[in-house]
């Protein structure tokens, strides 16, 4: 029986290599559905009609009869493919246990053919959408083994050679059958499991695309973005750290006086965060009304985040409305990072802010509303914490010195160049590193009335 248990262990092992690399060809992949054509029937009793008799290929003699692993091939088409598939295997698998001949032919023979056609109509009678389990398949394995046995009984007149038989091989076979079944199945469904979770990952990703498509769409992003107006030229720029994030920026004239100019960050990251900035967005413009002051405009806003704020999220945002004619600019700020104000003769500081509070956390909170006046020449830059926090492959931060070193390369340039060369700072010193937040940048540059200039 020891000689025995080692051949059939030895061939189960082969065997389940086998199986490992045939479950990974891209034939075998494409024939797991569940409906399966003539053709995809026909390979797969191909297949494992060849699985069947490389079970066998180690046959050993004991009492006149042949022990192997055959059934096996069977049994897996059967419960993989169904009935047909199964009838199949049997069949080439049963030719030649019988043309190997010996005293247990007959009862071998046709319990090598039933295996395939049983274990067929087992998955069919399953109705079941997924493949059978580990435990199925080695429950029914055991099955057939007892019915293969009572064949031995009914086939061989000698019954005391019978129980010879049985009690030299069945228990080897057991195993042996079981192994190698039980490991197809695992590896197979592990398949299955690998399949959908690409599939699944596929998808999410296509939704994830479209999420980003439509968050992008809801930010301005055509430069010059108010070509007729002289008074001011904007750019700004968003990267979201993930397919979607929760940065935002916006800008829109009020009246034909008053522009108005945003930047914000939501908390976290992701749709969530997207959804947020969304909906912080719409709230902007929808509150935005001629005679509304930052302070106010922050101030509803936040009162509408707060209501039915049940996963508490809450955005940082720094509001300001300039008067194209004048250059006078009021602004509030709910606990952003305070801009910065890069004059015409090169002096570069952050501008005062009252620090506040970030949208989303108290209800009724009031925001101040300071102001500054813009010269021709002057820029405003404002940006959110992804910029001075981006790190480098050594998790050094890039800072607000490198940031104002950045800004200040570009003395007499327009907002896009100052933008860009923000960009591209942040890119060199990060140097591939991943990008753990969002980077947003805008930058207004006022150059007056036609009489100024």
């Amino acid at each position: 029986m020891f000689k025995i248990m080692s051949s059939l262990l030895n061939t189960a092992c082969v065997m389940s290599v086998i199986a490992y690399f045939l479950t990974r060809t891209q034939f075998y992949s494409n024939i797991l559905e569940k409906k399966k054509s003539r053709r995809q029937q026909a390979l797969l009793v191909a297949v494992f009609g060849l699985f069947s008799l490389y079970g066998a290929f180690n046959a050993i003699p004991f009492y006149g009869g042949l022990v192997s692993l055959r059934p096996t091939g069977p049994i897996l088409g059967g419960l993989i493919g169904g009935p047909w598939v199964g009838l199949g295997v049997g069949l080439i698998g049963g030719i030649d246990r019988f043309l190997q001949g010996g005293a247990s032919v007959w009862s071998a023979t046709l319990a090598t053919v039933l295996a395939g056609l049983f274990a067929g109509l087992y998955a069919a009678w399953r109705k079941k959408d997924d493949l059978v389990s580990v435990t199925e398949a080695v429950s029914f394995t055991v099955f057939y083994e007892m019915f293969a046995s009572g064949l031995t009984f009914l086939f061989l007149a000698d019954f005391a050679k019978a129980l010879a038989i049985e009690q030299g091989i069945r228990l080897p076979l057991i195993i042996g059958n079981a192994i190698a079944v039980a490991t197809f199945i695992f590896i197979t469904k592990n398949l299955i499991a690998e399949r959908k979770n690409q599939e699944t990952k596929k998808r999410i990703e296509s939704e994830l695309q479209v999420a980003r498509n439509i968050q992008m769409s809801m930010v301005p992003k055509i430069f010059p973005a108010f070509p007729n107006i002289k008074e001011l030229d904007i750019y700004a720029y968003l990267s979201p750290a993930k397919e979607v994030g929760g940065d935002l920026y916006d800008f829109f004239f009020i009246d034909d006086d008053h522009f108005c100019f945003l930047i914000g960050d939501v908390s976290g990251k992701g749709v969530p965060a997207s959804l947020f900035m969304a909906v912080t967005k719409t709230l902007i413009r929808a509150k935005a009304r001629p005679g509304i002051g930052s302070e106010e405009l922050l101030f509803k806003t936040n009162s509408e985040l707060c209501r039915g704020n049940e996963e508490t999220m809450f955005v940082t945002m720094f509001c300001a409305i300039l008067n194209i004619k004048t250059g006078e600019v009021t602004y509030s700020n709910g606990g952003h990072n305070p801009p910065y104000l890069h004059r015409a003769d090169g002096s570069l500081n952050a501008i005062p802010c009252t620090p506040g509070v970030a949208l989303g956390i108290l209800d009724d909170f009031s925001y101040d509303q300071q102001e500054l006046r813009l010269e021709p020449g002057d820029r405003l830059v404002i940006y959110t914490d992804g910029v001075t926090e981006a790190q480098a492959v050594n998790e050094e931060q890039f800072t607000t010195l490198r940031l104002e070193q950045a800004i200040q390369k570009c003395p007499s340039s327009g907002a896009r160049t100052v933008v860009n060369e923000i960009v591209e700072a942040v890119e060199t010193f990060s140097n591939g590193a991943e990008q753990f937040d969002d980077i947003t940048i805008l930058v207004l540059e006022y150059r007056g009335t036609a009489d100024e200039a």
